[in-house]
């Protein structure tokens, strides 16, 4: 009995031998894998941690190099800066607290030096017997006005000659400082100094990402005293004193300007440091968590799962198709196949050939849901096809034919199609513009329970975007004239009741009788074009497709004169005007009852806005990019039309135009500036500078007092008295002669002299020397 058994017995018992050996061969390749992974793991992580080691510090090195090429910039700035003719004679003019030019002269020095270091943030000088500050972002400040007067303070109760520190009040707004103490080579008390400022989170911004060891390092820059400048990620630690913590005392006591610690962090976890010194003695530091070197090294333990996985996947495979070949189940599948249908009520077995028959019985079964399922999906099929076919995206007949035998369309019938466009829909508050097919479907459950209430018999169809179409068909052609009247009071109903509970406004576009499924296409063509009715035709919500019959053309000319006195009152600001002439304009187009020619219109006007725009030199590419014509093109009836116009177009015309005249006006205030400075020796009148810049006088009048804050007359009176003093300074030439090189006599440039500069030009002249 055993032996039968182990020869023809349950096939389950040949099979589990079988995976047994599948099994066992399997092992024996995956414990030698396992083993080498595990030994090349344990080899491999020592000089793996040194090499990412000695990356991190060659890292560290490279990242020290750039900071200290920074910060050396900054510092050798402050020293030329502090060491240069205008500081140095800063403080032995007895009025430098009013000599504004050399003031000026200063600032422009100040600036340069700025713009030459893209890390500066701030270059600040302050002379403390004149009480005075001049700054790159305030120019010229008396000391008791500075909004930073604490930092001040600090800085002169420092006595620190030269130095990186966070002032009291720059360092709440981020900003780190190099102070240098002035005169630079002095020996009594400091009488000033230069400060250059730095944003702390653009250094913070260089020392994050430099890691080898992705984004778990962190960075911080220590300056002689220990206290911190930069730090990459915490901001709450530039400006600590870190000296008496421990982990910075080891460093201390490491030998060497470059090394290596183990240290705990702050919340307990083992840290490696790195660190680098600089012939300054500033420090700097890199503090990479252990857990981070060692996830550097996980790959070794993915290739050993991924392998461990591979030989798993082939040991199951194998044993797949050992049971294919012991069993060999596919040929009594096909047997249980045939006899499905008899056996649909078999109990299930004990083993899997039972569970696969059960399978089979199952799957046939919900094959019948299925097919009960698709007789009821056929009203939605019918109107997949419809909606096809009114597109004209059936081109062939015979396909057409096929689908009308399986759906059930009647085959000889006449078709008429009717299209329901929503009107005013970008007004609608209650759907978003991309909801567009929401309001169709609205539409389209509306339009069908009128259709049963009608008598009439037809599909409902949803089109694109918010476009509904009922295809209306009558097999008995004896009825065509008595179907018209149905046909309009039911168009009728359907704009009511939209109206009425929905709250849309609705048109209705009415094709002709077709023949047959063919001419559907045309019948909804015929309806889009009876749509185009409502450009001319604003009271009609049902609009009937009228090509057969003749049309009159009247006589038109395009309303220039309309254009004109619309553009006009545009230009002049004259908002209500704009609209009365905008909607003459509209009725004079809408006479022609030609939906191409009245588009055409305006699109010829607002090609003509355009071009008044342009005139006013407005750049095309600012015009342009709001994309008028595809606006007008998406409006699809005059009201629409002149709406936008109103409500769009207009508005943003006069933004446009006051933002131009805004910077025009800028741009020749400028231009009068420099013209009266290159011919401060002429007599430079209101009127040539108002010809100059094509302006009326008391227009530039009025933008030049707005512009400059001062009047024109003033102006050049200041300029003349200033290029006065210049000669007066540099010069030995007389009175008479530099009154007439500015463009006075002696006798007038005396008075505007004493009334500016509240002296003669004789004092003037005597007090500079």
């Amino acid at each position: 009995m055993k032996l039968r058994r182990r020869l023809f017995g349950v096939p389950a018992n040949r099979s589990g031998y079988f995976r047994k050996l599948i099994w066992l061969v399997c092992l024996l390749i995956y414990i030698p894998i396992l083993l080498a992974g595990i030994a090349y793991y344990q080899l491999s992580v020592p000089r793996l941690t040194e090499e990412l080691k000695a990356r991190q510090l060659a890292g560290l090195g490279d990242l020290m190099a750039r900071m200290e090429d920074q910060l050396a910039a900054v510092e050798y700035g402050s020293l030329q800066f502090s060491s240069s003719a205008l500081v140095r004679d800063s403080f032995l003019r007895p009025d430098f607290d009013r000599d504004y030019l050399y003031h000026g002269d200063m600032l422009d020095s100040m600036t340069i030096r700025k713009n030459t270091h893209a890390a500066v943030h701030e270059l600040i000088y302050y002379n403390a017997a004149s009480d005075l500050v001049l700054s790159n972002e305030y120019g010229y400040v008396p000391g008791e006005r500075y909004p930073l007067r604490g930092d001040l303070a600090a800085i002169m109760a420092g006595g620190r000659p030269a130095g990186w520190t966070y002032l009291p009040e720059a360092g709440k707004q981020g900003l780190v400082s190099f102070v240098r103490l002035l005169p630079v080579h002095r020996t009594g008390a400091a009488e000033g100094a230069v400060i250059i400022q730095i944003k702390e989170a653009d250094m913070a911004r260089e020392l994050r990402g430099q890691s080898v060891l992705q984004e778990q390092a962190r960075y911080l820059i220590a300056d002689a005293a220990r206290k911190v400048l930069f730090h990459s990620s915490d901001k709450s630690l530039p400006g600590t004193d870190l000296s008496g913590d421990p982990v910075f005392a080891r460093i201390a006591g490491t030998p060497g300007s470059a090394g290596l610690i183990h240290a705990q962090d702050a919340s307990g976890e083992e840290t490696l440091v790195f660190f680098r010194r600089t012939v300054q003695d500033r420090l700097y530091v890199a503090m990479v968590p252990e857990a981070v070197i060692a996830a550097q090294l996980g790959w070794v333990k993915t290739m050993i799962g991924y392998t461990t996985a591979i030989v798993l996947l082939l040991g199951g495979l194998l044993s797949y198709i050992g049971s294919r070949v012991v069993y060999n189940p596919v040929e009594r599948l096909i047997r249980q196949g045939r006899t499905v249908f008899a056996r649909r009520d078999a109990e299930v077995g004990g083993n899997e050939f039972d569970y696969l028959s059960e399978c089979l019985s199952y799957m046939h079964e919900q094959s019948e849901s299925l097919r009960r399922h698709l007789h009821k999906l056929e009203p939605t099929l019918r109107e997949q096809f419809l909606a096809r076919l009114v597109k004209g995206r059936i081109p062939q007949a015979r396909d057409i034919e096929r689908e009308r035998e399986r759906l059930g369309l009647i085959g000889r019938a006449r078709y008429l199609a009717l299209v329901v466009m929503p009107e005013k829909l970008y007004k609608e508050t209650r759907f978003l513009p991309e909801e567009a097919p929401v309001v169709a479907f609205a539409i389209a459950n509306v339009a069908k329970e009128l259709l049963a209430k009608h008598q009439l018999q037809g599909e409902v169809i949803v089109g694109d975007e918010a476009e509904s179409i009922v295809l209306l068909h009558d097999d008995d052609l004896a009825e065509r004239d008595a179907q018209a009247a149905a046909i309009h009071r039911y168009a009728e109903a359907v704009c009511e009741a939209l109206e009425q509970y929905m709250s849309f406004s609705v048109s209705i576009g009415a094709g002709g009788w077709k023949e047959g499924l063919l001419q559907v296409p045309a019948s909804y063509r015929e309806a889009l074009l009876a749509l185009q009715c409502r450009l001319f035709r604003s009271g009609n919500s049902v609009n009937y497709y009228d090509g057969d019959s003749p049309k009159k053309q009247p006589l038109f000319a395009y309303p220039r004169e309309l254009e004109g006195e619309l553009l006009d009152r545009l230009l002049r600001g004259d908002g209500e005007g704009a609209r009365a002439a905008m909607h003459a304009f509209a009725e004079a187009i809408r006479v022609t009852e030609s939906y191409n020619l009245i588009h055409q219109s305006c699109h010829v006007l607002l090609s003509s806005i355009i071009r008044s725009l342009e005139a006013q030199g407005i750049g095309l590419l600012d015009i342009m990019e709001n994309n008028w014509f595809e606006q007008l093109k998406s409006r699809q009836t005059m009201d629409e039309i002149v709406d936008w116009f109103l409500d769009v177009l207009f508005p943003l015309y006069g933004d446009i135009l006051a933002q131009s005249r805004k910077l025009s006006g800028r741009a020749a205030v400028q231009k009068v500036w420099q013209h009266v400075k290159d011919n401060i020796g002429e007599t430079v009148s209101l009127t040539e500078c108002a010809e100059l810049v094509g302006m009326s006088p008391s227009y530039l009048s009025r933008q030049f007092r707005k512009e400059a804050g001062i009047a024109f007359v003033d102006f050049v009176m200041s300029c003349k008295v200033e290029e006065a003093k210049r000669l007066l300074r540099d010069t030995e030439r007389s009175v008479q002669d530099i009154a007439q090189e500015v463009g006075y006599s002696e006798r007038n440039l005396n008075r505007v002299f004493q009334r500016l500069a509240s002296m003669s030009p004789g004092q003037f002249r005597a007090s500079e020397r």
